[in-house]
């Protein structure tokens, strides 16, 4: 990382502690019959209508409301042969819509997500989960299970998958820190290229 702000955030003890406070509109019951990864015909026209909406509107609004920059994109054309059966991709967690700028990043791949129980009982759920996010679910085994069953069912399809590796959100955190390792198993485990996405800031 090349620019460090001077902003005034207090970051957690832990590298994986979260800092996003969320108001929680609903209460979702995450068990083994959750379908954790979203599918069926109207899920994917839903889909489809948002990937016009990102490119249409939402890409271009990111460079005037963030001054997103992207760079590297070039590695994906020239690697275009072994991502044809899709891929993962990992990054910081650096503010609430970073994963816009990691669609924007792999366009016009729209990839799922693993995320955090909250995010999905927050008026962000519905948006989410058409963009593909899987909630986490937290103290129970079978509900986990089934949650790593949706995520094989993402990787070994083709789709492509991303993770922030990191484990939680921290605002416009300069460094990288240390990653979760279950990401780097599934790559090795489905023979999937995994590509690192990293991103920094400027004044």
């Amino acid at each position: 990382m090349y620019y460090r702000h001077n902003l005034d955030y207090s970051y957690p003890e832990k590298s994986d502690q979260h800092m996003l406070v969320l108001k929680r509109t609903r209460k979702i019951q995450l068990d083994e019959s959750y379908p954790y990864m979203p599918k069926g015909a109207w899920f994917r026209v839903k889909r489809a209508l948002v990937a016009c909406l990102l490119h249409l509107i939402v890409f271009p609004i990111t460079h005037l409301t963030h001054g997103l920059r992207i760079d590297g994109r070039e590695n994906l054309k020239k690697h275009k042969a072994e991502l044809k059966h899709g891929a993962i991709t990992v990054s910081n967690h650096v503010f609430m819509w970073d994963y816009l700028c990691v669609l924007k990043a792999i366009r016009p791949h729209i990839s799922y997500f693993p995320a955090w129980k909250p995010n999905f009982e927050s008026s962000f759920s519905p948006f989410m989960r058409i963009l593909g996010g899987m909630p986490i679910p937290e103290d129970d085994i079978h509900a986990m299970m089934s949650f790593k069953k949706g995520l094989d069912e993402v990787v070994e399809s083709g789709r492509w998958l991303h993770v922030f590796a990191e484990g939680s959100l921290w605002y416009f955190y300069p460094d990288i820190r240390p990653l979760k390792l279950a990401v780097f198993q599934y790559a090795v485990k489905y023979q999937k290229p995994l590509i690192p996405i990293s991103m920094s800031f400027r004044p």
